[in-house]
C-alpha cells in the first residue's frame, strides 16, 4: 500500500456532490444522478491524500462515520467531487420472494376487505328498512289510524293509492321489474321522500333483460302479510290481521315485523306469506316455509319492526337458505319441520284469534 503522504486538496470546494448517500447537513440542490450536499458535511468525513507514488487516495477521517467501499471511490470532474455508487438489478430469486410476500399479504387482506364490504352493505340495508318502517309508522297519523294497504297478487299501476307498493316482479321482460313509479307513487312514496333506493337491499344483484338491455330490479323488500288495511293474499286462517295501528297488541309493536328482504328467486308482489301452521299449539313437525327471506349478508337479512327499530337477523337453518339459481324461481310453501327460522318468523308475525295459548 502506498505511503500515507500528506493531504493535497485541503477542504473540498463548493459544488461537491455525493450520489445516493444521506449525510448530515443541508442539501444545496440536485444534479442529474447525484445529490448535492453541503461542503461542511463532507469535510467532516473525507479528506484527499496524495500518496508517494502520486496517486490520490480518499480517507475517512472520522471513525464513527461510514467507510468508503471499493465501488464508492470519489472522482474529481471539473473541480467537482463525485462519489459513484454501483447499482445492480434484482435477481430472479429476489423478485420471486417479493412477489410471494405480496401474494401472502393479499391473501390475508382480501377476505377482510370482502367482510368489510358486506358489513357496509348490511348497514345500508338496515338503514333502508328503518326508513320504510318509519314511513309505515307515519302513514296512520294521516289516515285515521289505518295502516297502509298490502295488496297481494298482480296489482296494476292504477291501484297505487290502495297499497304500499304495486306490481309483480319476475325474470321476464315485464316493465314491473324496473318501474319505480310503482314504488314512489304508491302509499309510502311521499313518506320516503320519493326515494326508490330504500325499497332495494344493496346486496340484491338480481337483474332482468328488457329490450336487449340488462337492468336491476327495483325492489327486494316485502311486507308482513298479516298487516294492512287491505291485505288479500295467502294467510293461515284463525290468526289476527292488523288493519289499524291500535290493533297491534299481540305480539306487540316491538315483536311484530313489518318489512324484510325477500329472496330474489321468490319475490313477486309486496306481500310476504308466513305459514302459521304448527305455531299454536306448538307442533314443530307441521312447520312450512311460506315465502323465503333473503340472506344477502353472510346468511342474514334486513328486517324492520312496528316500533320503528330495524336489525340484521341471522337465519340459522340451511333450508331457509337454499342455493340461489340466478334467473329461476323456487316454489314457496315447502314443508320444513323443526326449522327454527320458521318458528322465529311465526312468533313475530301474528297471534291466534281465539283460544290462544301463545302471545
Amino acid at each position: 500500500m502506498p505511503d500515507r503522504g500528506e493531504p493535497t486538496l485541503g477542504p473540498l470546494q463548493e459544488g461537491a456532490c455525493l450520489d445516493c448517500l444521506q449525510i448530515e447537513g443541508p442539501c444545496l440542490g440536485n444534479t442529474v444522478g447525484t445529490s448535492l450536499i453541503s461542503l461542511a458535511a463532507l469535510n467532516r468525513i473525507f479528506s484527499c491524500w496524495r500518496s508517494s507514488d502520486g496517486s490520490l487516495e480518499w480517507r475517512n477521517t472520522r471513525s464513527d462515520s461510514f467507510q468508503l467501499m471499493p465501488a464508492m471511490k470519489p472522482k474529481i470532474v471539473n473541480s467537482r467531487v463525485f462519489i459513484e455508487i454501483s447499482r445492480r438489478a434484482f435477481t430472479l430469486i429476489e423478485l420471486l420472494v417479493v412477489i410471494a410476500i405480496i401474494s401472502i399479504l393479499a391473501s390475508m387482506l382480501l377476505p377482510a376487505l370482502g367482510k368489510a364490504k358486506q358489513k357496509a352493505q348490511s348497514i345500508m340495508c338496515m338503514n333502508n328498512t328503518k326508513q320504510l318502517g318509519l314511513a309505515w309508522m307515519m302513514f296512520p297519523d294521516d289516515h285515521e289510524g289505518w295502516l297502509p294497504g298490502n295488496l297481494g297478487g298482480r296489482v296494476p299501476i292504477t291501484e297505487t293509492n290502495r297499497s304500499w307498493v304495486v306490481g309483480w316482479l319476475d325474470f321476464s321482460g315485464s316493465r314491473d321489474n324496473t318501474n319505480v313509479f310503482m314504488l314512489t307513487h304508491a302509499q309510502l312514496g311521499t313518506y320516503v321522500g320519493g326515494s326508490a333506493k330504500v325499497f332495494r337491499c344493496p346486496g340484491d344483484k338480481s337483474v332482468v333483460t328488457i329490450g336487449g338491455g340488462v337492468h336491476r330490479r327495483t325492489r327486494s323488500v316485502s311486507m308482513n302479510g298479516y298487516l294492512g288495511r287491505e291485505n288479500p293474499g295467502a294467510k293461515t286462517g284463525g290468526y289476527l290481521e292488523y288493519r289499524k295501528s291500535s290493533s297491534l297488541i299481540r305480539p306487540g309493536p316491538s315483536r311484530t315485523w313489518v318489512f324484510l328482504d325477500e329472496r330474489e328467486d321468490v319475490i313477486n308482489d309486496g306481500f310476504f306469506y308466513v305459514d302459521m301452521r304448527g305455531y299454536d299449539p306448538i307442533n314443530s313437525k307441521a312447520y312450512v316455509i311460506g315465502d323465503y327471506p333473503a340472506s344477502y349478508h353472510n346468511g342474514s337479512g334486513g328486517i324492520a319492526f312496528a316500533d320503528g327499530h330495524s336489525e340484521i337477523h341471522q337465519w340459522r337453518d340451511p333450508r331457509t337458505k337454499p342455493v340461489l339459481k340466478k334467473g329461476r324461481n323456487i316454489p314457496w310453501g315447502a314443508p320444513s319441520p323443526n326449522n327454527p327460522d320458521v318458528a322465529w318468523l311465526q312468533e313475530r308475525s301474528s297471534a291466534k284469534i281465539r283460544n290462544a295459548t301463545r302471545r
